[in-house]
């Protein structure tokens, strides 16, 4: 596997891979199950007035009224489960059987972008940022949710390119959520997409993992699984906060 290549492999087989769907609708109720049956302040008695889960799938986590600080609290229990799940597949990637490094490397970075991948379907939910799921009913990405990915995960790993698009992004932001998508499409032609992912590969072919500014490397076996852990929680945060202060 030509592991310059790997972030772009990843994009194009990511359908593919079983499990890394999250539906939208699912992980809100799932969340946010506490409002099933919850009425706005008021309208208890009104029979057809929406549920607070309802609103939450309709327009949004932050827009139906949930707080910012319950939005972060909630954002830093999921990046904590994500944290743990990421050392452990990077564990099993870096086991005997995968058996030379060379073999295990590209997939240990592999699993990294896939737990990264899902982390920031949960978050882009959660936040109110993204109002349908990245896949469609034939489990096809649309071209929108691979470029959010492209910026994002790329913002993760510190992309210099990447880190330019999401602060134009948060400077723009308002309240009304959904706006993501928008501001993206207009600030990301192709070539600029190209230079994200090519910056991203660059970054595994050089078998490191980078945590915002700092360059971890990444090995084989027991050493893998705790890099992962140590380098995966600044990466999930700076992710956090930048969704956070769009709110």
């Amino acid at each position: 596997m030509n592991s310059e290549n790997l972030f772009e492999i990843f994009l194009n087989g990511i359908s593919n891979i079983r499990g890394v769907a999250i539906d939208r609708e699912e992980f809100l109720c799932s969340v946010f199950k506490k409002y099933r049956g919850a009425k706005y302040e008021g309208q208890e008695d009104d029979k057809e007035a929406p549920t607070v889960l309802q609103c939450i799938i309709s327009v949004g986590p932050p827009q139906a009224g949930i707080s910012k600080a319950d939005l972060d609290e909630i954002a830093d229990k999921i990046i904590k489960r994500s944290r743990f799940m990421t050392t452990g597949v990077s564990f099993l990637a870096g086991m005997p059987g995968g058996l030379a490094m060379a073999a295990t490397l590209p997939a240990d970075v592999l699993q990294f972008y896939l737990q990264a991948f899902i982390l920031l379907q949960k978050l882009m939910y959660l936040y109110g940022q993204w109002n349908e799921d990245f896949f469609d009913a034939v489990g096809d990405m649309s071209e929108d949710a691979k470029n959010v990915t492209i910026v994002y995960i790329g913002y993760m790993l510190g992309v210099e390119a990447a880190t330019k698009v999401v602060g134009n992004i948060v400077a723009k932001a308002t309240s009304k959520g959904f706006i993501i998508r928008t501001l993206i499409k207009n600030s990301l032609g192709r070539g600029l997409a190209i230079k994200i992912v090519r910056a991203i590969g660059i970054k595994s072919s050089a078998k490191v993992v980078s945590a915002g500014s700092k360059a971890i490397p990444v090995v084989g076996a027991f050493v893998s699984g705790g890099v992962t852990y140590i380098s995966f929680g600044p990466m999930a945060k700076r992710l956090k906060s930048s969704l956070s202060k769009m709110i």
